[in-house]
């Protein structure tokens, strides 16, 4: 759809008047004449054979004069009739513009809000039982969406949002960036997301630009945990169910480009109290100037609609009648032909009025659901059965005029009569639901309601929808059992196909899992003791504690007896960090449990043994159990009170973790670290400066690869201090290159983490470095990703600013693996940007790469930064970069890694030949 012009036309006369009866306004009207009033000569009574007033007055006047004032008053009487003609014409005009307006925006405002309360009410069923089940499998979440997604062409996905992050999306195939987006992290959606959440309504939020590409309408519709013997929506808040709309597919399918082709249209945002919103489409000043709005009620507020004619000139009609005007005026003919036109014209208006409702009539027996209008003592006043007549408790004609205590049973008349109390106090009001007995059978309906705006007359519309088969479909999930009757943990069939979802997961995500085996020590003898009773309350706190260890992603289930299981989702895709967090956890639980319960009067101190099975895509479900059921014995036969993992090549990882993680605890005490270079060129490949890269000089082990620590000195804190010692090696780097002529100008690159970052004293450590060796703060550049930067922008805005004053430059590392969110790009003071070597890899074999890359080219070039690309390593590569615009580049095919020394006869040699060739 094509976006509506902002400045069509010029807006409407302002001073056109707008009384409801525009004839006996402009015939009430006084003509301003110079002659006395019919009373004033009444009044004076003059002597009939005296000359009157006016032929005194007329023969006093020199004779010179009287031609001039007849043409004078002449002028004044006709261009007084003519403006009275010409008022009336406009007045009518507008009359029959307003007709027009209101016709055709009725109809795009029913078809919007009937195809958005569709959309809602076709994922009104995913929500429920989001609701009722929260951790339903992926599979069934699938079914239910394409369910909803088949019946309507303008939606985009159906997703899913488990607290603020979106977990799953239908369908996946184009909506992939959209998965794991976090709202609470995304500036433009967190606070109408905030304001979903306290006011528990649903939201309708556009139009925006979707992670997807386009414009959308997003419907959010907020789930909140079903808690038995309670309102739906009364529990804690589980997440939402997302619903992007196609705005440009709404918009047309509910006629609005047609509209805009005849008409000026602006259409915005509209609170419960009526204040102004935001305008998304078309102008502000379309509000001021429309003939005709109205609003779109929608759940959780109402949108509003403005429109007046495109035209920024008279109609020729009043043009023509205005320069014929003084001929005709004084013709009776052209009076009647005048009036009997306007006749015409309101009898027009009238028969486009009535063509208008009829149209409406037709769309509302389009509409699935009920509709009556009725006043504020429950009568019905007027009924719209919509497609389906059946539904009616009595027909049409037998319920208008009666009450609804005479024909609904007693529970829903009071439910009826509680909603009108609502929509009368606040305006609308929605959700409540009756049961009434109908020839076919009982069915169900959910009540909506809106107030209309005319307090001398107030009037409801109550829209009643048929919720039979929902009702169905919750008895039936509350029916089913997926949870431990003693514990209220998941069971063994809730616990499996939340395996199956893990699984799929670490296919997803490339993550792994955990499964850990619980098996209470002598818990027997304990039941034998003291009783069954009293080992249930054993088991009733163990529980608690378990779901007080793990996060709101984790699972704790209980498969019978003494037997429990967490399940670890979302773990680090490396082993030894995987198995680590594993037996953190672990640990975590063997000393809950140990603390000591108080069952009945009595405490009593218990202790388990913990089997882990470590695990991502491929195992099988069965194996995963019984795997951690054997890691658990395995704790047993250790002596019980200890966590055992199911591979032993884990422990093996583990004990090497700890190696690495005390030598690197001393690596910085006994130097051990080392810096090298790695080369970065320009486009006739003059060195330009390097990248500064670490390596551990291990007594033992030799050179350590950086992927084997850096990781682990995050963990453990010890970057900062690391990354203190790489930035002065490098500050002392450049202050010995800046005596040489060939170096004296390169300059070198140093990797920042988020952690060095977020340190109060990182700052003042870069000045302190940079003075300390008196080198050109602009030869020293910070590079920096993106991940560190999502974490707390407006902190790390503030400290590179601070390093920017200073001269230190900065460059985004890896760039384009993120979000790579312009919103922060700009704000960010960056010199460079960095293009991440796995868009180079493939750049000679994968458009998408080309396209990429080009992109990010173009637009460094436009924000006035420079571009280098890491990991060239064909001519082919470096070729295709240079096409796109990328003047710098590092990677093999330049130069490796190398120790200091070296690199610089790497960057003489390259100099000297650059030299020698001019």
């Amino acid at each position: 759809m094509q976006a509506l012009p902002r400045t069509a036309v010029q807006p409407p006369d302002p001073n056109l008047p707008t009384d409801p009866n525009p004839i006996l306004t402009a015939a009430a009207s006084p003509l301003d004449l110079p002659f006395p009033s019919q009373p004033a000569l009444a009044r004076r009574a003059p002597d009939r054979h005296a000359p009157g007033w006016l032929t005194r007055t007329w023969c006093r006047l020199p004779m010179a004069w009287r031609p001039w004032l007849a043409a004078l008053l002449a002028m004044l009487a006709v261009g007084a009739l003519l403006a009275l003609v010409d008022r009336t014409e406009r007045i009518h005009l507008a009359h029959d513009e307003r007709a027009r307006v209101l016709e055709r925006m009725s109809l795009v405002r029913v078809r919007l809000e009937s195809h958005l309360n569709q959309v809602i009410a076709s994922a009104r069923s995913l929500a429920l039982v989001y609701a009722t089940r929260p951790d339903f499998s992926e599979s069934e979440f699938v079914t239910m969406a394409r369910e909803a997604a088949e019946q309507h062409t303008s939606l985009v996905n159906i997703g899913l949002i488990r607290g603020t992050v979106l977990r799953q999306v239908y369908p996946l195939n184009g909506n992939e960036k959209a998965v794991g987006l976090d709202i609470s992290k995304t500036p433009t959606m967190w606070p109408a997301y905030q304001r979903m959440m306290r006011s528990r309504a649903i939201l309708i939020a556009g139009p925006v630009a979707l992670v997807q590409g386009g414009t959308g309408i997003i419907v959010r519709i907020p789930v909140h945990r079903a808690v038995p013997g309670q309102l739906p929506g009364s529990g804690d808040f589980l997440g939402a169910v997302s619903i992007p709309l196609n705005a440009d597919i709404v918009f047309e399918e509910s006629g609005l480009p047609e509209l805009a082709k005849d008409f000026v249209v602006a259409l915005r945002g509209r609170d419960a109290t009526g204040a102004r919103g935001d305008v998304f489409l078309g102008e502000a000043a379309t509000f001021e100037h429309a003939l005709a709005r109205q609003d779109i009620v929608l759940p959780g507020g109402s949108w509003q609609i403005a429109a007046y004619p495109r035209r920024d000139t008279l109609p020729d009609n009043l043009r023509l009648m205005r320069a014929v005007g003084l001929l005709v005026c004084l013709s009776a003919s052209f009076l009647a032909f005048h009036l009997t036109r306007q006749s015409q014209r309101r009898a027009d208006a009238d028969a486009r009025l009535r063509t208008a409702n009829e149209r409406l009539q037709t769309v509302l027996q389009t509409v699935p659901d009920l509709m009556f209008e009725m006043d504020l003592d429950g009568r019905y006043l007027d009924v719209w059965p919509g497609r389906d007549a059946d539904l009616l408790a009595l027909r049409r004609e037998d319920l208008i005029g009666r009450n609804v205590a005479d024909v609904l049973p007693p529970e829903a008349a009071v439910q009826v009569m509680q909603t009108l109390a609502e929509a009368r106090a606040v305006g609308s009001s929605r959700g409540r639901r009756i049961t009434v007995p109908l020839p076919h059978g009982e069915s169900h309906f959910e009540l909506s309601a809106a107030l209309n705006d005319d307090p001398a007359a107030p009037r409801v519309l109550l829209m009643s929808r048929d919720v039979t088969h929902r009702q169905r479909v919750e008895q039936e999930i509350e029916r089913l059992a997926f949870h431990d009757p003693l514990t209220g943990l998941p069971n063994r069939r809730l616990l499996t196909d939340r395996l199956h979802h893990a699984l799929s997961s670490c296919a997803r995500n490339h993550r792994r899992a955990a499964l850990l085996f619980i098996d209470l020590d002598n818990f027997k003898s304990l039941n034998d003791t003291r009783g069954h009773d009293v080992g249930d309350l054993l088991l009733i706190e163990v529980a608690r504690r378990l779901c007080g260890i793990v996060r709101e992603v984790d699972t704790v289930a209980r498969l019978g007896g003494d037997e429990f299981v967490v399940l670890l989702e979302d773990l680090d895709p490396a082993g030894d960090r995987a198995a680590a967090a594993a037996r953190a956890v672990g640990e975590k639980i063997g000393a809950a449990v140990a603390q000591p319960h108080a069952l009945g009067d009595d405490a009593y101190v218990a202790t388990c043994s913990v089997g882990i099975r470590l695990f991502e895509h491929g195992a099988w479900v069965e194996d995963l159990l019984k795997h951690a059921d054997t890691a658990m014995y395995a704790a047993k036969t250790a002596g019980r009170n200890t966590v055992r993992f199911f591979d032993p090549t884990m422990e093996a990882a583990l004990q090497h973790r700890s190696q690495i993680e005390a030598g690197l605890r001393l690596a910085l005490k006994r130097d051990e670290f080392e810096l090298h270079a790695q080369v970065q060129v320009d486009s006739d490949h003059r060195p330009i400066g390097a990248e500064a890269l670490l390596r551990w000089r291990h007594p033992e082990r030799g050179l350590v690869a950086p992927v084997e620590f850096i990781g682990l000195a995050e963990d453990l804190g010890l970057i900062v201090p690391i990354g203190q010692w790489v930035i002065e090696r490098a500050a002392a780097q450049l202050a010995a290159w800046q005596g040489q002529a060939l170096l004296g100008r390169l300059t070198l690159a140093v990797n920042v983490s988020a952690r060095q970052l977020h340190d109060p004293g990182f700052v003042a450590m870069v000045r302190r470095a940079v003075a300390t060796h008196g080198i050109d703060p602009g030869l020293l550049k910070l590079e920096i990703t993106e991940s560190a930067v999502l974490n707390d922008i407006n902190e790390v805005v503030g400290l590179m600013q601070a390093l920017g004053e200073s001269g230190v430059r900065f460059s985004m590392d890896d760039f384009g693996t993120g979000y790579s969110s312009l919103q922060y790009l700009k704000r960010l003071p960056l010199s460079q940007l960095k293009i991440d070597r796995s868009f180079v890899n493939d750049i000679a074999t994968d458009p998408n790469d080309q396209a990429i890359v080009r992109t990010i080219i173009a637009m460094a070039h436009t924000m006035n930064l420079d571009v280098i690309a890491e990991g060239v390593e064909t001519e082919l590569q470096r070729s295709l970069l240079g096409a796109a615009g990328c003047t710098r580049f590092q990677g093999y095919l330049i130069g490796r890694p190398v120790p200091v020394g070296e690199f610089e006869a790497l960057a003489r040699s390259l100099l000297e030949r650059r030299r020698d060739a001019r």
